[in-house]
């Protein structure tokens, strides 16, 4: 959990709703290899993500016992 929590302190991910999104366009060469954008066009943006191409890392439980 401890990488969550550094991923989210420098800016790299996010949470919604219970859920920590990867900003994939904090990551300066991310899709180079697969020629992928790291922002897809806006107007579909599924989970309440920034960008639809951000990537789920994990929920976060509700209950902290869980």
């Amino acid at each position: 959990m401890a990488h969550i929590v550094r991923l989210i302190e420098e800016g790299h991910a996010y949470v919604r709703d219970g859920e920590v999104f990867y900003d994939v366009a904090s990551f300066e060469h991310y899709g180079e290899r697969s020629k992928t954008p790291a922002k897809a066009p806006a107007g579909n943006s599924e989970n309440d993500r920034t960008a639809p191409s951000d990537a789920s890392c994990c929920e976060i439980p509700l209950d902290p016992d869980a």
